[in-house]
Protein backbone atom coordinates (compact mmCIF):
# COMPACT_ATOMS: atom_id res chain seq x y z
CA UNK A 1 0.00 0.00 0.00
CA UNK A 2 1.28 3.17 -1.05
CA UNK A 3 0.57 6.44 0.42
CA UNK A 4 1.87 10.39 -0.10
CA UNK A 5 1.80 13.18 1.83
CA UNK A 6 2.46 16.51 0.30
CA UNK A 7 2.42 19.96 1.62
CA UNK A 8 1.82 21.26 -1.97
CA UNK A 9 0.92 25.05 -0.88
CA UNK A 10 -2.18 25.28 -2.92
CA UNK A 11 -4.36 22.93 -5.32
CA UNK A 12 -5.45 25.11 -8.16
CA UNK A 13 -1.94 25.77 -9.66
CA UNK A 14 -1.00 23.87 -13.58
CA UNK A 15 2.15 22.51 -12.14
CA UNK A 16 0.69 21.11 -8.68
CA UNK A 17 -2.28 19.20 -10.37
CA UNK A 18 0.53 17.76 -13.18
CA UNK A 19 3.13 17.21 -10.32
CA UNK A 20 -0.33 15.09 -8.26
CA UNK A 21 -1.26 12.92 -11.30
CA UNK A 22 2.60 12.30 -11.93
CA UNK A 23 3.12 11.25 -8.34
CA UNK A 24 0.09 8.91 -8.44
CA UNK A 25 1.37 7.31 -11.76
CA UNK A 26 4.50 6.90 -10.94
CA UNK A 27 4.27 5.37 -7.20
CA UNK A 28 0.51 3.86 -7.90
CA UNK A 29 -0.56 5.51 -4.62
CA UNK A 30 -3.67 4.31 -3.28
CA UNK A 31 -3.85 7.24 -0.73
CA UNK A 32 -2.88 11.02 -1.46
CA UNK A 33 -2.87 13.43 1.59
CA UNK A 34 -2.29 17.15 0.96
CA UNK A 35 -1.88 19.66 3.17
CA UNK A 36 -2.12 23.70 2.96
CA UNK A 37 -4.09 23.42 0.28
CA UNK A 38 -5.75 26.89 0.51
CA UNK A 39 -8.48 26.09 -1.21
CA UNK A 40 -12.40 26.59 0.30
CA UNK A 41 -15.35 24.64 -0.49
CA UNK A 42 -15.73 25.33 -3.79
CA UNK A 43 -12.22 25.44 -4.99
CA UNK A 44 -11.77 21.95 -3.42
CA UNK A 45 -14.75 20.39 -5.35
CA UNK A 46 -13.54 21.70 -8.45
CA UNK A 47 -9.95 20.38 -7.93
CA UNK A 48 -11.37 16.71 -6.68
CA UNK A 49 -13.62 16.69 -9.95
CA UNK A 50 -9.91 16.54 -11.94
CA UNK A 51 -9.54 12.83 -10.50
CA UNK A 52 -11.62 9.72 -12.16
CA UNK A 53 -14.23 8.21 -10.97
CA UNK A 54 -12.55 5.51 -9.29
CA UNK A 55 -11.37 7.95 -6.28
CA UNK A 56 -13.05 9.46 -3.80
CA UNK A 57 -12.24 12.29 -1.29
CA UNK A 58 -12.85 13.87 2.08
CA UNK A 59 -11.32 17.77 3.19
CA UNK A 60 -11.50 20.66 5.38
CA UNK A 61 -11.43 23.71 3.52
CA UNK A 62 -8.76 26.91 4.14
CA UNK A 63 -9.82 29.66 6.05
CA UNK A 64 -8.97 32.68 3.52
CA UNK A 65 -5.57 31.79 2.15
CA UNK A 66 -4.53 29.84 5.45
CA UNK A 67 -4.38 26.15 5.69
CA UNK A 68 -6.56 22.85 4.07
CA UNK A 69 -6.29 19.57 3.78
CA UNK A 70 -7.76 16.90 1.20
CA UNK A 71 -7.10 13.42 1.02
CA UNK A 72 -8.30 11.18 -2.21
CA UNK A 73 -8.46 7.72 -1.67
CA UNK A 74 -8.59 5.25 -4.32
CA UNK A 75 -12.11 3.53 -4.40
CA UNK A 76 -10.59 0.18 -4.62
CA UNK A 77 -9.68 0.20 -0.67
CA UNK A 78 -11.96 -2.02 0.97
CA UNK A 79 -13.52 0.84 3.80
CA UNK A 80 -12.45 4.50 4.20
CA UNK A 81 -14.40 6.05 6.50
CA UNK A 82 -13.81 10.16 7.99
CA UNK A 83 -14.69 10.13 11.71
CA UNK A 84 -13.47 13.53 12.48
CA UNK A 85 -12.36 16.95 11.24
CA UNK A 86 -11.02 20.24 12.62
CA UNK A 87 -9.58 22.96 11.32
CA UNK A 88 -5.87 20.94 11.40
CA UNK A 89 -6.61 17.86 11.67
CA UNK A 90 -8.61 14.98 9.66
CA UNK A 91 -9.08 11.56 11.26
CA UNK A 92 -10.20 8.56 9.37
CA UNK A 93 -10.06 5.08 9.53
CA UNK A 94 -8.69 2.42 6.67
CA UNK A 95 -9.18 -1.03 6.32
CA UNK A 96 -7.49 -2.73 3.05
CA UNK A 97 -6.26 -6.29 3.38
CA UNK A 98 -3.83 -7.52 4.05
CA UNK A 99 -3.52 -5.19 6.80
CA UNK A 100 -5.82 -4.58 10.07
CA UNK A 101 -8.20 -1.28 9.97
CA UNK A 102 -6.17 1.78 11.01
CA UNK A 103 -6.48 5.28 12.20
CA UNK A 104 -5.00 7.62 10.63
CA UNK A 105 -4.71 11.10 11.37
CA UNK A 106 -3.69 13.82 8.81
CA UNK A 107 -2.16 17.13 10.15
CA UNK A 108 -1.39 20.42 8.85
CA UNK A 109 -0.44 22.15 12.23
CA UNK A 110 -0.59 25.99 12.96
CA UNK A 111 1.89 28.31 13.06
CA UNK A 112 1.30 30.16 16.37
CA UNK A 113 2.37 28.29 19.65
CA UNK A 114 -1.55 28.41 20.50
CA UNK A 115 -2.36 26.80 17.88
CA UNK A 116 0.24 23.69 17.84
CA UNK A 117 -0.85 23.29 21.42
CA UNK A 118 -4.59 22.84 20.42
CA UNK A 119 -3.59 20.11 17.97
CA UNK A 120 -1.83 17.84 20.62
CA UNK A 121 -4.49 18.12 22.87
CA UNK A 122 -7.07 17.08 19.79
CA UNK A 123 -4.51 14.08 19.29
CA UNK A 124 -4.08 13.31 23.18
CA UNK A 125 -7.50 12.97 23.31
CA UNK A 126 -7.72 9.61 20.90
CA UNK A 127 -3.88 8.65 21.46
CA UNK A 128 -5.51 5.39 24.22
CA UNK A 129 -7.05 3.77 20.91
CA UNK A 130 -6.38 0.30 21.37
CA UNK A 131 -5.55 -0.92 17.62
CA UNK A 132 -3.03 0.83 14.61
CA UNK A 133 -2.77 4.33 14.46
CA UNK A 134 -0.49 6.70 12.27
CA UNK A 135 -0.26 10.27 12.19
CA UNK A 136 1.30 12.17 9.44
CA UNK A 137 1.68 15.73 8.27
CA UNK A 138 3.94 19.24 8.60
CA UNK A 139 3.73 19.75 12.18
CA UNK A 140 5.13 23.22 11.75
CA UNK A 141 7.65 22.26 14.63
CA UNK A 142 11.01 20.38 14.69
CA UNK A 143 12.31 18.14 17.33
CA UNK A 144 15.99 19.05 17.80
CA UNK A 145 18.23 21.61 16.46
CA UNK A 146 19.67 19.27 14.11
CA UNK A 147 16.54 19.37 12.48
CA UNK A 148 17.03 22.87 11.06
CA UNK A 149 19.59 24.33 9.17
CA UNK A 150 20.35 28.45 8.56
CA UNK A 151 18.15 31.29 10.32
CA UNK A 152 17.98 31.24 14.16
CA UNK A 153 15.74 29.71 16.92
CA UNK A 154 14.03 31.92 19.42
CA UNK A 155 12.45 30.83 22.58
CA UNK A 156 9.16 30.16 20.67
CA UNK A 157 10.93 27.78 18.43
CA UNK A 158 11.62 26.45 21.53
CA UNK A 159 8.29 25.72 22.86
CA UNK A 160 7.08 24.59 20.06
CA UNK A 161 9.78 21.53 19.99
CA UNK A 162 9.14 20.96 23.52
CA UNK A 163 5.49 20.39 23.45
CA UNK A 164 6.29 18.17 20.31
CA UNK A 165 8.20 16.08 22.09
CA UNK A 166 6.60 15.82 25.19
CA UNK A 167 3.38 15.10 22.81
CA UNK A 168 5.46 11.90 21.15
CA UNK A 169 7.13 10.82 24.21
CA UNK A 170 4.06 11.00 26.73
CA UNK A 171 1.89 8.82 24.01
CA UNK A 172 4.57 6.25 22.81
CA UNK A 173 4.97 7.12 19.54
CA UNK A 174 7.81 5.72 17.03
CA UNK A 175 9.18 7.97 14.16
CA UNK A 176 9.97 6.15 10.76
CA UNK A 177 13.21 5.79 9.37
CA UNK A 178 13.42 7.56 6.24
CA UNK A 179 15.44 7.65 3.03
CA UNK A 180 16.70 10.61 1.31
CA UNK A 181 17.31 14.67 1.92
CA UNK A 182 17.11 15.07 5.62
CA UNK A 183 15.27 18.52 5.66
CA UNK A 184 11.42 18.38 3.90
CA UNK A 185 11.01 22.28 3.76
CA UNK A 186 13.10 25.03 2.29
CA UNK A 187 12.22 28.32 1.94
CA UNK A 188 13.71 28.60 -1.08
CA UNK A 189 16.01 31.66 -0.69
CA UNK A 190 19.48 32.77 -1.68
CA UNK A 191 22.66 33.32 0.01
CA UNK A 192 22.40 33.88 4.19
CA UNK A 193 18.55 33.78 4.10
CA UNK A 194 18.33 30.32 2.90
CA UNK A 195 16.88 28.29 5.62
CA UNK A 196 15.98 24.31 5.56
CA UNK A 197 13.90 22.82 8.39
CA UNK A 198 12.52 19.20 9.03
CA UNK A 199 9.02 19.72 9.68
CA UNK A 200 6.92 17.33 7.62
CA UNK A 201 6.93 13.27 8.99
CA UNK A 202 5.32 10.21 10.03
CA UNK A 203 4.42 9.17 13.64
CA UNK A 204 2.86 5.68 14.83
CA UNK A 205 2.05 3.55 17.61
CA UNK A 206 3.32 0.01 18.50
CA UNK A 207 0.56 -1.39 16.93
CA UNK A 208 0.80 0.04 13.57
CA UNK A 209 4.54 -1.18 13.71
CA UNK A 210 2.73 -4.71 14.82
CA UNK A 211 0.55 -4.59 11.60
CA UNK A 212 2.82 -2.68 9.51
CA UNK A 213 6.26 -3.58 10.44
CA UNK A 214 7.68 -3.87 6.89
CA UNK A 215 7.90 -0.39 5.31
CA UNK A 216 10.07 2.67 3.93
CA UNK A 217 9.77 6.64 4.05
CA UNK A 218 10.94 8.02 1.05
CA UNK A 219 11.72 11.97 1.27
CA UNK A 220 11.40 12.81 -2.54
CA UNK A 221 12.83 15.84 -4.17
CA UNK A 222 10.99 19.63 -3.57
CA UNK A 223 11.47 20.56 -7.54
CA UNK A 224 9.80 24.14 -7.64
CA UNK A 225 7.87 23.70 -4.29
CA UNK A 226 8.97 24.34 -0.43
CA UNK A 227 7.96 21.36 0.74
CA UNK A 228 9.30 17.60 -0.03
CA UNK A 229 6.90 14.91 -0.60
CA UNK A 230 7.08 11.53 1.76
CA UNK A 231 6.34 8.69 -0.06
CA UNK A 232 5.00 5.92 2.56
CA UNK A 233 5.57 2.30 1.31
CA UNK A 234 3.99 -0.66 3.57
CA UNK A 235 3.45 -4.10 2.63
CA UNK A 236 3.55 -7.82 4.51
CA UNK A 237 6.66 -9.90 4.61
CA UNK A 238 6.24 -12.45 1.65
CA UNK A 239 9.49 -13.58 1.75
CA UNK A 240 11.39 -15.28 5.40
CA UNK A 241 15.37 -14.28 5.63
CA UNK A 242 17.10 -17.40 8.03
CA UNK A 243 18.12 -15.40 11.39
CA UNK A 244 21.54 -15.58 12.33
CA UNK A 245 21.90 -17.79 15.71
CA UNK A 246 21.76 -15.85 19.00
CA UNK A 247 22.83 -16.91 22.47
CA UNK A 248 19.98 -16.10 24.87
CA UNK A 249 20.84 -14.91 28.47
CA UNK A 250 18.36 -17.27 30.22
CA UNK A 251 19.89 -20.55 28.72
CA UNK A 252 22.35 -19.73 31.70
CA UNK A 253 20.09 -20.95 34.31
CA UNK A 254 18.85 -23.83 32.32
CA UNK A 255 20.78 -27.08 32.86
CA UNK A 256 20.56 -28.67 29.70
CA UNK A 257 22.56 -25.17 28.27
CA UNK A 258 25.87 -26.01 30.79
CA UNK A 259 25.82 -30.15 30.01
CA UNK A 260 26.13 -29.39 26.09
CA UNK A 261 28.96 -27.20 26.36
CA UNK A 262 30.65 -29.06 29.15
CA UNK A 263 29.78 -32.13 26.46
CA UNK A 264 31.10 -30.66 23.46
CA UNK A 265 34.15 -28.88 24.67
CA UNK A 266 35.49 -32.27 26.19
CA UNK A 267 34.88 -33.84 23.00
CA UNK A 268 38.76 -34.31 21.09
CA UNK A 269 38.90 -32.63 18.02
CA UNK A 270 41.42 -33.64 15.36
CA UNK A 271 43.52 -31.23 13.09
CA UNK A 272 44.35 -27.61 13.68
CA UNK A 273 43.53 -25.73 16.87
CA UNK A 274 41.29 -22.77 15.58
CA UNK A 275 39.59 -25.21 13.17
CA UNK A 276 38.70 -27.54 15.75
CA UNK A 277 37.55 -24.62 18.07
CA UNK A 278 35.18 -23.71 15.26
CA UNK A 279 33.74 -27.29 14.99
CA UNK A 280 32.78 -27.23 18.39
CA UNK A 281 31.21 -23.72 18.22
CA UNK A 282 29.35 -25.10 15.36
CA UNK A 283 27.94 -28.28 17.25
CA UNK A 284 27.73 -26.06 20.35
CA UNK A 285 24.64 -24.05 18.56
CA UNK A 286 23.24 -26.86 16.41
CA UNK A 287 23.11 -28.46 20.21
CA UNK A 288 21.37 -25.43 21.65
CA UNK A 289 18.98 -24.44 19.43
CA UNK A 290 17.85 -28.10 19.32
CA UNK A 291 17.58 -28.30 23.31
CA UNK A 292 17.05 -24.52 24.55
CA UNK A 293 15.54 -23.00 21.32
CA UNK A 294 11.97 -21.63 22.49
CA UNK A 295 12.17 -21.71 26.22
CA UNK A 296 11.91 -17.75 26.45
CA UNK A 297 9.20 -17.55 23.76
CA UNK A 298 7.21 -19.86 26.54
CA UNK A 299 7.87 -17.85 29.57
CA UNK A 300 5.07 -15.59 28.80
CA UNK A 301 2.77 -19.03 29.37
CA UNK A 302 4.13 -20.34 32.31
CA UNK A 303 3.86 -16.61 34.10
CA UNK A 304 0.47 -16.72 33.09
CA UNK A 305 0.06 -20.26 34.27
CA UNK A 306 1.48 -19.86 37.64
CA UNK A 307 -0.22 -16.72 38.14
CA UNK A 308 -3.68 -18.54 37.62
CA UNK A 309 -2.39 -21.35 40.37
CA UNK A 310 -1.19 -18.59 42.83
CA UNK A 311 -4.86 -16.96 42.57
CA UNK A 312 -6.22 -20.26 43.27
CA UNK A 313 -4.34 -20.78 46.05
CA UNK A 314 -4.92 -17.26 47.50
CA UNK A 315 -8.50 -17.82 47.46
CA UNK A 316 -8.57 -20.73 49.31
CA UNK A 317 -6.17 -19.29 51.84
CA UNK A 318 -8.88 -16.85 51.98
CA UNK A 319 -11.65 -19.05 52.99
CA UNK A 320 -12.14 -20.12 56.88
CA UNK A 321 -11.51 -23.91 55.75
CA UNK A 322 -8.08 -23.27 54.65
CA UNK A 323 -5.31 -24.27 57.17
CA UNK A 324 -1.28 -23.40 56.76
CA UNK A 325 -0.50 -25.81 54.59
CA UNK A 326 -1.37 -23.66 51.84
CA UNK A 327 1.35 -21.35 52.71
CA UNK A 328 3.86 -23.72 52.33
CA UNK A 329 2.65 -24.18 48.80
CA UNK A 330 2.32 -20.46 47.77
CA UNK A 331 5.66 -19.80 48.97
CA UNK A 332 7.97 -21.74 45.93
CA UNK A 333 5.12 -20.33 43.51
CA UNK A 334 6.16 -17.21 44.61
CA UNK A 335 9.80 -17.63 44.03
CA UNK A 336 9.27 -19.26 41.07
CA UNK A 337 7.10 -16.11 39.18
CA UNK A 338 9.62 -13.71 40.38
CA UNK A 339 12.29 -15.65 38.85
CA UNK A 340 10.38 -16.23 35.68
CA UNK A 341 9.62 -12.39 35.29
CA UNK A 342 12.86 -11.44 35.39
CA UNK A 343 14.01 -13.96 32.67
CA UNK A 344 11.26 -12.54 30.61
CA UNK A 345 12.51 -8.88 31.44
CA UNK A 346 15.99 -9.74 30.53
CA UNK A 347 15.02 -11.94 27.63
CA UNK A 348 13.20 -8.53 26.09
CA UNK A 349 16.09 -6.20 27.29
CA UNK A 350 18.52 -8.68 25.47
CA UNK A 351 16.60 -8.21 22.31
CA UNK A 352 16.20 -4.38 22.56
CA UNK A 353 19.80 -4.65 22.99
CA UNK A 354 19.82 -2.45 26.02
CA UNK A 355 23.10 -3.11 27.97
CA UNK A 356 21.49 -1.63 31.56
CA UNK A 357 18.72 -2.44 33.28
CA UNK A 358 17.97 -0.86 36.73
CA UNK A 359 17.08 -3.05 39.54
CA UNK A 360 13.32 -3.76 39.72
CA UNK A 361 12.79 -2.29 36.02
CA UNK A 362 10.21 -5.00 34.71
CA UNK A 363 8.89 -2.74 31.33
CA UNK A 364 8.81 -5.11 29.16
CA UNK A 365 6.39 -2.94 27.51
CA UNK A 366 9.07 -0.29 26.64
CA UNK A 367 11.61 -3.05 25.47
CA UNK A 368 8.70 -4.77 22.82
CA UNK A 369 8.91 -1.13 21.87
CA UNK A 370 12.99 -0.79 21.35
CA UNK A 371 13.16 -4.05 19.82
CA UNK A 372 10.47 -2.57 17.26
CA UNK A 373 12.53 0.33 16.31
CA UNK A 374 15.41 -1.71 16.22
CA UNK A 375 13.61 -4.07 14.01
CA UNK A 376 12.46 -0.85 11.75
CA UNK A 377 16.33 0.41 11.68
CA UNK A 378 17.50 -2.96 10.50
CA UNK A 379 15.34 -2.55 7.12
CA UNK A 380 17.17 -2.21 4.16
CA UNK A 381 15.25 0.61 1.89
CA UNK A 382 17.22 0.41 -1.13
CA UNK A 383 20.77 -0.85 -2.71
CA UNK A 384 22.62 -0.29 -5.99
CA UNK A 385 23.27 -3.03 -7.82
CA UNK A 386 26.13 -4.08 -10.39
CA UNK A 387 24.91 -1.39 -12.96
CA UNK A 388 24.71 1.09 -10.47
CA UNK A 389 20.77 1.60 -10.64
CA UNK A 390 19.00 2.09 -7.39
CA UNK A 391 16.74 -1.30 -6.35
CA UNK A 392 13.87 -0.28 -4.12
CA UNK A 393 11.74 -3.14 -4.41
CA UNK A 394 11.74 -5.51 -0.82
CA UNK A 395 11.93 -8.84 -3.03
CA UNK A 396 15.13 -7.80 -5.27
CA UNK A 397 16.77 -6.68 -2.07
Amino acid sequence: MNIILWNCRGVTGKDTVSRIFNLIKTYNLVLVCLVETRADTQRTRNFCKKFKKQWDWAATPARGYSGGIIILWKKDIEKVTPICFSRHVIHLTISNNPFKPWIISIVYNGQSLEEQKATWKELDSIANIAGPWMILGDFNAIRTLEEKKGGQMNWRSGMKSNYFNSFIVNNNLSELKFSGPPFTWCNNQRGGSRIWARLDRILCNDKWLDDASYHQVSHLARCQSDHSPLLLKCWKQEYHNKKPFRFDNNWIHLPECHKSVETIWETEELGNPMHATSHRLHNLKTDLTKKCMGYSRNLEKKIKQIKEHITELESRECSYRSNGDIWTTLRPLYMKHQAYLRQHTTYWAQKSRLQWLQNGDCNTKYFHQMSKNHRNNNIILYIKNKEGTLVTEPAEI
